[in-house]
């Protein structure tokens, strides 16, 4: 088997390009991507970028649907579930599973300040026939605890499908910590 080759600087150009495989046995089958896209931009610039543009405005996205809470675990961590609407989503047939790339972040909102946002995450689904019909019905659960900082007033989910370029948001304010009682 030869090394893989890849094509020279100049020929990432943002489009697709073909791909030819072969090989010298006969009645070999060979499975393989029929092409790839040579994109410009470091891997996962776009992600960073949507997220960002999500980040800037006041405003959720919704592209794709996004419900979420955000459950308190102490003063300064909390899990946050949310739930997405797999019928916004594209969910590639291959073979015998279906599959979606999204690509996840979660932000820290704080009055007057930048938010400040968690690295862009991949959630790269697999789903059997009848998960891809579970996800269709009850949408797909994704949770993650979170540090949260003292001046934060919410949290924003920002979900990507890289397959459509879709985006979705969802903003959940954080609950107020009741005082403690003294004993």
């Amino acid at each position: 088997m030869s090394p893989p080759r890849y094509p020279p600087a100049a020929n990432w150009d943002d489009k697709f390009h073909k791909l030819r495989i072969t090989c010298a046995r006969k009645g070999v089958r060979v499975q393989a991507k029929t092409g790839y896209y040579a994109w410009r931009e470091q891997p996962g610039a776009q992600s960073v970028q949507a997220v960002q543009s999500a980040l800037a405005t006041r405003f959720d996205a919704a592209e794709i649907g996004l419900t979420a809470k955000l459950e308190p675990l102490s003063a300064l961590n909390a899990k946050l579930v949310a739930r997405i609407d797999a019928h916004d989503l594209v969910l590639i047939h291959q073979g015998d599973s279906y599959h979606a790339e999204l690509r996840v972040a979660f932000a820290s909102l704080v009055p007057g300040a930048q938010p400040v946002f968690s690295p862009v995450m991949p959630v790269d689904l697999k789903l059997s026939s009848q998960d891809r019909d579970k996800a269709l019905d009850q949408g797909i659960v994704v949770s993650q605890n979170l540090k949260v900082n003292q001046d934060s007033t919410a949290v924003r989910l920002v979900v990507i499908d890289r397959s459509s370029r879709a985006i979705g948001s969802v903003t959940v304010p954080i609950p107020e910590q009741a005082p403690q009682k003294s004993q």
